[in-house]
């Protein structure tokens, strides 16, 4: 292997083969890091005091959709005691896998939903391609620019997390604050606040438990990413010296050689003069 082909096959490396991979997630399609059985829950805290849970998993995958299995409380304003009544929530989501817009839903007991949310797209999660300049749309935004913020803790995962916000305001003392994951785009934390003739309640949930490979292992440190740089790059200035101090003596050697060899063929095609005097 010839100097200048090392040369240009160790740049290659350090500028591309070492630099870390990204996930591919696509802004409307199911994401390749998520399968059958991959699931996500949220500690449910509610201003009156209460404590729940709130799940999804993807329980079936086909060819079009995916069935989900969401488990949570909801509330419902009682117009009789003038409070939030908190009551049993989620069901089951049929969506399409391209589109990821709800095909049918169900509530807990198997009966169809009519209307909402069939027809919206699913909030469980957005693009890993997000920046501050996308329009991000669910069944709870509408058009809003996120905002980068953190980095968030969260006692489920191995390293604090940046996340894409979106501030929705529906009216007057009722919003939704959502926190998508920057690397993969997985919805970590929701703050949630409502008013009903002057009755107000907030919610707060946040990512307590996943099997998501993407958001459990630990992503790569920048300072080590650097470090390897560093290392691979004061390698390579060792090596490419004794390479060229090899090739520059291989060149001197062919050189000797070649002289010696023409010296050799000179003196043998030169006459012998002992042999020319006989010859006259």
């Amino acid at each position: 292997m010839s100097i200048r082909l090392f040369s240009i096959l160790l740049v290659y490396f350090i500028l591309f083969a070492s630099l870390p991979q990204s996930g591919d997630l696509n802004q409307n399609s199911l994401p390749d890091s998520l399968e059958e059985g991959s699931f996500a829950q949220y500690k449910q805290e509610f201003s009156s005091g209460e404590t729940y849970e709130l799940r999804w998993e993807i329980v079936s995958l086909d060819g079009n959709s995916f069935e989900i299995l969401l488990r949570s409380q909801g509330l419902v304003f009682n117009t009789t005691t003038k409070a939030f009544d908190i009551t049993l929530g989620g069901g089951t989501l049929i969506v399409d896998r391209v589109s990821l817009e709800i095909l049918n839903a169900y509530y807990p007991n198997s009966t169809e939903m009519s209307g909402y949310p069939v027809g919206e797209r699913i909030a469980f999660w957005i693009s890993d391609t997000v920046n501050e300049t996308s329009l991000i749309n669910s069944m709870y935004e509408k058009d809003r620019l996120p905002t980068l913020v953190g980095p968030l803790e969260f006692i489920c995962l191995p390293s604090a997390r940046m996340c894409w916000m979106t501030e929705n305001v529906y009216s007057t003392g009722n919003w939704m604050n959502r926190y998508y994951d920057r690397d993969t785009g997985i919805i970590l934390k929701i703050e949630t606040h409502l008013r009903t003739d002057a009755v107000e309640i907030s919610v707060l949930e946040t990512l307590n438990s996943t099997n998501i490979a993407s958001l459990i292992e630990t992503a790569a440190d920048p300072d080590s990413v650097l470090a390897l740089y560093v290392l691979v790059i004061g390698l390579s200035i060792p090596i490419l010296s004794v390479l060229a101090i090899h090739h520059r003596r291989r060149r001197l050697l062919r050189n000797v050689e070649f002289r010696t060899s023409e010296k050799i063929n000179l003196a043998s095609s030169r006459p012998d003069k002992q042999r020319f005097h006989l010859r006259i």
